[in-house]
This record gives C-alpha cells, sequence and structure tokens, in this order.
C-alpha cells in the first residue's frame, strides 16, 4: 500500500495504474534472435523474467527507478551469496574478503595508535601547563603572603607608634589638664582671699589687711582641692567610677515621685553632672568655698555649707535620697550617727542612702593610703559600716566592693596562698553601703 502523503497525486489511481502495469505482457520489445526465439519457445528463462520485471518496474510513475535500483540490489545481494555458498569459491572469496578486512583493521589500527598518541602528547602537553600554572600560582602565593607579612608587621609598628604617641600625648594632656584645674583652683582662691581682704580692710587703716589674712575662712580650701586633682583622678575617671550607682539612683527617683537627691560633701561634682545628665533632680552641698564654686560654673546647683546642719534645716521625707562619696571617714563618731540619723529622717520612703569610703580589707589602703589624706579620722570597715547603717533604721543594706588594684599587680599563681595574698593586699581600695529609707 503506498502511503498519501502527497495531495497532489491520486493514490488509489496509481495503485490501479500498477497493477495494469504487472498484469499487462511485453509489448513494443524489439524481436529476438531466431536462437532467442527457439529458446524462449521452451519458456521464458530467468535472465527474460529479469529484463521483463526491470522494464515493468521502471515504467511505474515516480517510483519506478527508485523500485529499479532496489531490485537490482537485492539481485547483487542473492549473486553475493550464491557465490559465497558455492564450495570452492566462497571459501576464497572469504579468504578474499579477510584479507580486505585485515588491510582495513591494519589501517584503522594504525589510525587509532596515532590519535592516541597525539591525545597523550595533548594531555602531556595540558599537564606540563597546569603544572608550570600551579607553581607560579604557588610562587604568586607565597609572595603575596611575604607582602601581606610585611604589611602586617608595619601596621603592627604603627599602631606601636601611634599607641606610644596618643599615651604620650594623653599624659601631656592630663597633666595640663591637672595643671589647669589647679590654676583654676587658685585663681578661685584668690579671688576670694582679695574679696574679704578688701571687705575687711578699714580706710582708716592701710596696714590693716597684712593682720586680715588670719581672718580669712577657708584658707586651706585650695590645698584641699589641688590635693583631690592629684590624688583622686581626673573628672573623667571619678565620673566612670560613679555611674556604677546611677540606676540606684533612677530607683531612688522613681520610688519617691522624683523627689531630688543630696549629695553631702558634694567636692568637684562629678555625681552631680552624671545625675544631671542622667535626668534626675539633685543638689549638693560642701564647705569648700573653691569646689563649691567650680560646680557652679559647670551649671550645677552646689550650696556652700556643713552637711548636719542643712540636714537638720530640711523637712521629713523631703529627699529622695542621701549620697556621699569619700566623707564618713572624715567625721567623728557621735556626727556620723547624727548624720545617719537626719538623713533617715528626710529621705522619703523608697528612698536611697549610699556612701563610699576607703576599703580597710586591702592592707595597702589600710595602712598607707588612707593616711594620704591628713583629714582622714580612721577607716571604717565594710561590716561595721552596714551595721550601723542598719542599726540607725535603714534595710536592705549591701556591701559593694569597688576598684581593686590592677591584674598586673597580683601574684600571677592559682594557689589558696596567692589568692589570699591578692584579696587583702590587692583587692578592692573603696566600698560603698547602699540602703533603703522604708
Amino acid at each position: 500500500m503506498l502511503e498519501r502523503n502527497n495531495p497532489e497525486i491520486d493514490v488509489d489511481a496509481l495503485e490501479r495504474r500498477m497493477r495494469i502495469e504487472l498484469e499487462r505482457p511485453e509489448r513494443g520489445l524489439a524481436p529476438l534472435p531466431p536462437a532467442a526465439q527457439a529458446a524462449s519457445a521452451l519458456g521464458p528463462g530467468p535472465a527474460d523474467t529479469i529484463l521483463n520485471l526491470k522494464h515493468r518496474l521502471r515504467r511505474i510513475p515516480l517510483l519506478g527507478p527508485a523500485l529499479a535500483g532496489v531490485n537490482r540490489w537485492q539481485r547483487r545481494r542473492r549473486l553475493a551469496a550464491r557465490a559465497l555458498g558455492t564450495p570452492g569459491l566462497g571459501y576464497g572469496l572469504r579468504w578474499a574478503k579477510s584479507l580486505l578486512l585485515i588491510h582495513e583493521t591494519r589501517r584503522r589500527a594504525e589510525d587509532a595508535h596515532r590519535l592516541t598518541a597525539e591525545q597523550a602528547h595533548a594531555v602531556q602537553s595540558v599537564a606540563r601547563s597546569v603544572a608550570a600554572v600551579e607553581q607560579d600560582f604557588a610562587h604568586r602565593h607565597q609572595q603575596v603572603l611575604a607582602e601581606l607579612a610585611e604589611l602586617r608587621n608595619a601596621l603592627h609598628h604603627l599602631r606601636g607608634e601611634v599607641a606610644t604617641g596618643q599615651t604620650a600625648q594623653r599624659a601631656d594632656l592630663e597633666g595640663l589638664g591637672r595643671r589647669l584645674d589647679s590654676l583654676q583652683v587658685e585663681i578661685l582662691f584668690q579671688q576670694r582671699r582679695l574679696t574679704t581682704l578688701l571687705e575687711g580692710a578699714s580706710p582708716n587703716s592701710p596696714d590693716r589687711p597684712v593682720q586680715a589674712a588670719q581672718a580669712v575662712p577657708g584658707a586651706l580650701d585650695s590645698y584641699y582641692a589641688a590635693f583631690e586633682e592629684a590624688f583622686r583622678g581626673s573628672r573623667a575617671e571619678i565620673k566612670e567610677r560613679f555611674a556604677v550607682y546611677l540606676d540606684r539612683a533612677a530607683d531612688a527617683a522613681a520610688a519617691t515621685e522624683a523627689r531630688p537627691l543630696l549629695d553631702v560633701g558634694c567636692g568637684r561634682g562629678e555625681w552631680l553632672e552624671l545625675l544631671r545628665d542622667r535626668g534626675i533632680a539633685a543638689y549638693g552641698i560642701d564647705l569648700n568655698s573653691v569646689a563649691v564654686e567650680r560646680c557652679r560654673n559647670l551649671g550645677l546647683d552646689a550650696r556652700e555649707g556643713e552637711a548636719l546642719a542643712h540636714l537638720r534645716s530640711l523637712p521629713d521625707a523631703s529627699l529622695g535620697g542621701v549620697t556621699g562619696f569619700h566623707l564618713i571617714e572624715h567625721l567623728e563618731f557621735d556626727v556620723l550617727v547624727a548624720l545617719l540619723d537626719e538623713a533617715n529622717r528626710v529621705i522619703a520612703p523608697g528612698g536611697l542612702l549610699l556612701f563610699e569610703t576607703p576599703n580597710p580589707e586591702n592592707v595597702q589602703v589600710g595602712s598607707c593610703t588612707f593616711w594620704n589624706d591628713p583629714t582622714h579620722r580612721n577607716p571604717l570597715p565594710p561590716l561595721v559600716t552596714r551595721f550601723l547603717v542598719e542599726q540607725r533604721g535603714f534595710r536592705q543594706a549591701e556591701i559593694i566592693r569597688l576598684h581593686p588594684l590592677p591584674d598586673d599587680q597580683r601574684i600571677g599563681d592559682d594557689g589558696e596562698v596567692a589568692a589570699r595574698f591578692n584579696q587583702f593586699f590587692y583587692g578592692p581600695q573603696d566600698y560603698a553601703v547602699a540602703a533603703r529609707r522604708i
């Protein structure tokens, strides 16, 4: 059956015509020779049959030449099969074919060997290139590492120089700051002294100012101010130490409806400045006129006066808290007790009592540095101070030990003896007692 792939061809008509042509006897052929005619009288032979089929196939429209070619290929295949099947001749043909195949196989093997050799050469070339690239990369990598090491060393050296320079500059600035503070203190003292001398001088006695110097109040104020500059540290250092108490002060202000805190012995005003920056209402009182003047120059509320007398002038529950830093070690015992009693009266419920003082548990403090200040009376051990605070009516008293010496000054040993030695000699240099007014 023919497939209907070409819409322009009437397949049914073509099949009918092919059938007619195949059934029609051969016409129009040239007359055969006499011998052929005699042979044809006996019947058609194979050659005639092949010839007739060949001519018939060629006459088929469109498909004739293709069908004739297929027929010719099939006849050659049958002839080759018959020849190979013929005894003797078939063996010879197979042997000749084998010779041809051996030659072809050898040629293909040589081509394959040549291709294999070329591929091996190419692989070796690529391997050499890769090895060269790896070697170059390793060399460059080592160069980069060496350059990075040089840069790192240079950066480390530069950082060391910068750190050294900054340290020196910081030391110079701190020295200049201390010198400037000392000069400011001296200027304030001299201004106050000059004002007092002028106010006490008599117009009729020109020599009176010479004797008036003996009556100048606070004659040692400049000394105490300079002493703080030399031994307590810079303002930045003190503010950093005091910052640990800010949360307690904020809690007290919240618990007492924002009543102000009073800092007795406010000194240079570092604590007042921290409270102001935190938004906590506070003011200070101090006997040192120079210190009070410096606080006022910073915009702080500082008042000159005696702490106990000021507390006695306040109404009950009028403060959110009373604080004092390095104050109670200056007081006689009966004055300290009176101070605690007045503080308990003027602090509102929920308010804060906070006193910081040198820690005599540190042997170096109790035996040496405590006595650097000639106005110190006697050290107060932490347990004694807490007991005294609780005994005068405060509650929730706790000891806060602070400011141990640096680790590089300690004994680098993990033993028990070294630990105790470090605790006694290099432990906290200060402590505070914090309590609540209930």
